[in-house]
């Protein structure tokens, strides 16, 4: 692998992981609002 081909991979993954963790933030504000 050439360094840009890990720098965008890299770039990919973190995108994937803030995807991740705003819609299980999403899920979790949901839950905490039924809950009140």
């Amino acid at each position: 692998m050439r360094k840009d081909e890990v720098k965008s991979w890299h770039e990919a993954e973190v995108e994937a992981a803030l995807k991740d963790a705003s819609e299980r933030e999403g899920k979790f504000i949901k839950v905490k609002r039924i809950l009140e």
